[in-house]
């Protein structure tokens, strides 16, 4: 039985010669594709790793930024959506800063 099956799937092959080497094609690429993307993915990990091992970091602050004018603002709920889908960050805090004008003795 399995030798019929494999004189079977042989025949198929030889007469559908173009078939068999764009779908083995098909394979190859798809392969490379995977193995490919997943190598870059690797590379910039560790890159991103090594600049901030070189840095020596211990703290970084995101901030958002603003394609308009409207100011937008990064709120405590985002912090608590964000923090437990990270992988490498153990603490996190939100951070309150603003700009004044202040004055003394006449002086601004």
């Amino acid at each position: 039985m399995n030798l019929s099956i494999l004189l079977l799937a042989f025949k198929s092959l030889r007469s559908n010669k173009l078939r068999s080497v764009l779908s083995v094609l098909g394979i190859v690429i798809g392969t490379f594709t995977i193995v490919f993307v997943n190598a870059i993915s690797n590379g910039v990990d560790s890159f991103i790793k090594n600049q901030l091992s070189f840095l020596n970091a211990t703290s970084i602050f995101v901030e958002p930024s603003s394609t308009s004018f409207a100011s937008s603002r990064l709120k405590e709920e985002d912090l608590d959506e964000v923090l437990p889908k990270t992988k490498y960050v153990s603490v996190g805090t939100v951070l309150s800063m603003g700009r004044a004008n202040v004055s003394a003795e006449g002086e601004t």
